[in-house]
Parts: C-alpha cells; sequence; structure tokens
C-alpha cells in the first residue's frame, strides 16, 4: 500500500482536523522520490559523441559501454539521453544511466580502454556530478593554484587534494617559475 492510498484513507475516515489538502501531500511525495534520469549516482557523462539525424543515442550508449567491457550486459544500461550542446561546434553531452552503483564504477575504471578503440577514440567518460559538486572542485583548484606550492598537489576524482609524484611536480615547478 503507498502512501497516497494510507493518506486519502485517513482523510476519508475524517480522522485528520484541519485544512488537509490530499494533492499537497501527494506533491510532496513526488518531489521526495529520485529521479532515475537526474541520479548522478548512477549516471555517467560522454562527451564527444558525434551526433547524427535520427539516431538512436540509447544503442550507441551500450556499444560505448560494450566497447569497454563485455561483461556489462546490456540491460545494466537504463536510459541515454543527449543533453543540449552550450556550442555550436560541438555536440552535446550524453548522460547514459546504469542499473546501479557497480555498473558505474565498472565503467568508469574501464573507460581508457576507449582510447585503444577504433570507433570511440574521441569519445571521453566522466562520472556525472552536480552543480554544487563541479563548483566545490573548481574552487578548489583555483585555491590550489594561488597556494605557493600548490602545483605540487592535484585534486583526485573523489575530492582529495593528494601531494603529485616528484616527476610531475618537479615540471610543474618548472613550468611555474618560467612564467
Amino acid at each position: 500500500m503507498n502512501r497516497l492510498t494510507v493518506v486519502e484513507g485517513v482523510v476519508a475516515e475524517g480522522s485528520i482536523s484541519g485544512a488537509t489538502n490530499v494533492n499537497q501531500t501527494n506533491q510532496s511525495y513526488q518531489n521526495n522520490q529520485v529521479n532515475p534520469l537526474n541520479n548522478d549516482e548512477v549516471t555517467v557523462i560522454a562527451s564527444g559523441v558525434p551526433f547524427e539525424e535520427g539516431e538512436d543515442i540509447l544503442i550507441k550508449a551500450k556499444q560505448i559501454v560494450a566497447e569497454i567491457n563485455t561483461e556489462i550486459s546490456e540491460n545494466d544500461i537504463v536510459a541515454a539521453f543527449r543533453l543540449k550542446s552550450r556550442r555550436q561546434d560541438r555536440p552535446g553531452f550524453v548522460k547514459i544511466i546504469a542499473t546501479n552503483v557497480d555498473t558505474k564504477r565498472r565503467i568508469l575504471r574501464e573507460k581508457h580502454k576507449l582510447r585503444n578503440s577504433t570507433n570511440f577514440k574521441n569519445i571521453y567518460l566522466r562520472s556525472s556530478k552536480s552543480h554544487v559538486e563541479r563548483m566545490f572542485e573548481i574552487n578548489t583548484r583555483t585555491l590550489l593554484k594561488e597556494l605557493p606550492h600548490g602545483s605540487s598537489y592535484r585534486l583526485t576524482a573523489n575530492g582529495r587534494i593528494i601531494k603529485k609524484t616528484t616527476e610531475a611536480a618537479n615540471e610543474n615547478e618548472q613550468t611555474d617559475g618560467n612564467k
């Protein structure tokens, strides 16, 4: 029995006094549900996917994932859709929605295999992030750039700040000194 049915039954019995609106209760219940198309926990963003007239983006997304990992079945990709492009000369990003977090992790761990692919060499995958997460990363990178030895550190994909390896840090120090 869902929540709306229970509320309607209680209101019909007259157990609730005062101004109770079943539609408001239903609306708040729907707002609390997670829309799978906007769930960043199971969504991967693909950039560089060429646009074609009359394309079936779900089939294309399943082909990309099959190229990465053959163990992931076609049923593990629930949906895919193309976002509106912000630039005229580039196609919009493609959101690929997996069935669960484990499938998303497997896709992201194997994304480096796209570099060796003949069909999908120019396609890049990354984890979907909310606006707040993207702003936090941008601000953290800005702060690292401004620190005296900030080029010796890097921001990982999960938000940690770690010291770079000595070779990469030395190269960055040399390029920063030339400015």
